[in-house]
């Protein structure tokens, strides 16, 4: 019979020579320094906390005693490593470059280098239109850029600039065309973008127009007053006309009643316009009623005697108006129209007044201004032949 010898390695043996050789062959006698290795307990603390661990040195020796219970076992050591991540796993754009990291990612497994763009510290400034920020890693020290104007009283009236919305009072003057001389003295206001003072004095007189003369220190040379603007008058094109030195609003049409309303006269000849001063209060109080025609405006009145004088141009007589420039005498249209005739040769009368709202010192009597030459009269209430010219707005 033959004899069959059975060699038995023991297990744990077999186990530790698996870990460390890829076959069972000692890479050097087992008193070779060659044949030193990490302890699993190395393994286990570098997997853990990165400690750098140390083979043994020296020659291996035997060990004088059984071992005690010690170290690490296996399936500790594996819940230490790490495991593929392909939905939380890092990518390199994701890492400084410059770092290393440990890829989790099946096609990125192990160490790998980060790629990601150092900005360092990045500074934005504000424009009106966005701007992108790059990607990349920002070390927090950047800023978005201040500015101590932007405030409130800067900002227009309606507009809001980066949360900050525009104080009221804040408006786009740039169409005004007022100058401090349009503005009451020592009043302020904003117009064409500049803060104004006004220079106009209180009480101002308009010049008179008149530029005729023989002699010095007459009105024609001296021309004293303040300044026709030109034009003098703007023609609205919805049957006003805008007195552009008084600011007053006046009916293009001059005669009104014999314009829209010629039976609503009835003190003398019918169809003439010419009434009564209380029919002339009356007709107003109608327009204002929406009883007769009033052009969409319900403060119409009957003007009072220095308003009625401020159309006079002294320059002209038969009528004493101004055209609308402003530079010479009126003409139908231009830029009344309907101005009743100034001469009756019927009742040899030079004029035919219009009505005022002021009374003078009698009570039964009230001012008119007639249109020959300008003047102002004064006539009882119950003159009948006296026209009214409507008026609104003014200072």
């Amino acid at each position: 019979m033959k004899r069959i010898t059975v060699i038995l390695v023991p297990l744990a043996l077999l186990a530790a020579r698996s870990i460390f050789a890829a076959g069972l062959d000692s890479p050097a006698p087992p008193a070779d320094s060659g044949s030193a290795m990490y302890s699993l307990t190395d393994i286990y603390n570098r997997l853990n906390d990165g400690t750098v661990g140390a083979k043994r040195t020296g020659a291996f020796t035997e060990p004088s005693a059984s071992p005690a219970k010690t170290g690490f076992t296996l399936d500790q050591i594996m819940a230490k490593l790490p495991a593929r991540d392909d939905s939380g796993g890092a990518l390199p754009s994701q890492v400084l470059s410059g770092k290393t990291f440990w890829g989790l990612l099946t096609t990125g497994w192990g160490p790998q280098p980060g790629t990601m763009p150092n900005r360092g510290a990045v500074t934005i400034t504000p424009s009106a239109t966005s701007q992108s920020i790059l990607l990349g890693f920002h070390n927090g020290s950047g800023t978005v850029s201040g500015d101590v104007d932007l405030v409130s009283g800067n900002i227009r009236s309606g507009i809001s600039i980066f949360g900050v919305s525009g104080d009221p009072n804040v408006v786009d003057t740039s169409g005004a065309t007022a100058t401090a001389s349009d503005i009451i003295l020592g009043k302020k206001a904003w117009a064409a973008g500049s803060l104004l003072t006004g220079t106009a004095p209180l009480a101002s007189l308009p010049k008179t127009g008149n530029t005729a003369s023989i002699r010095a220190g007459e009105d024609g040379i001296l021309r004293k007053g303040v300044a026709w603007p030109n034009p003098r008058f703007t023609d609205n094109g919805d049957g006003t006309v805008t007195d552009n030195l008084t600011k007053l609003i006046w009916m293009k049409k001059a005669n009104p009643i014999n314009a829209y309303h010629p039976l609503y006269d009835q003190d003398d000849t019918v169809g003439d316009g010419q009434v009564t001063w209380e029919h002339a209060m009356a007709f107003i109080d109608g327009m204002n009623a929406g009883t007769y025609t009033n052009l969409g405006h319900t403060d119409w009145r009957v003007p009072n005697v220095k308003e009625m004088l401020s159309l006079i141009h002294y320059m002209y007589r038969n009528p004493a108006l101004p055209n609308t420039a402003g530079t010479g005498q009126w003409t139908d249209g231009n830029p009344f129209s309907g101005v009743p005739s100034v001469f009756n040769s019927t009742e040899s009368r030079m004029s035919t007044p219009y009505w005022t709202s002021t009374r003078d010192d009698s009570s039964s009597a009230i001012w008119g201004v007639g249109l020959w030459y300008g003047a102002a009269m004064s006539n009882k209430l119950s003159t009948d032949y006296w026209c009214v010219w409507p008026v609104r707005g003014g200072p």
